[in-house]
């Protein structure tokens, strides 16, 4: 839940940008798309707290 929440997140974040005015809107969506799930992917794996939460309780 908390993967399909962070990608939805990332969607709504870059669907946000209105900067058609100054540079092509797609190239810029599409960076900053690949730029936010970079840095989720980063934080879910290189965080250990955040490692141990998604991990969930131990059986």
């Amino acid at each position: 839940m908390i993967h399909v929440s962070s990608v939805i997140l990332v969607a709504v974040f870059v669907d946000q940008l209105s900067i058609e005015q100054w540079h092509s809107a797609w190239i810029m969506k599409s960076l900053a798309g690949v730029l936010a799930l970079g840095l989720f992917i980063g934080l879910f794996t290189a965080d250990r707290k955040t490692r141990h939460v998604l991990r969930g309780p131990k059986a």
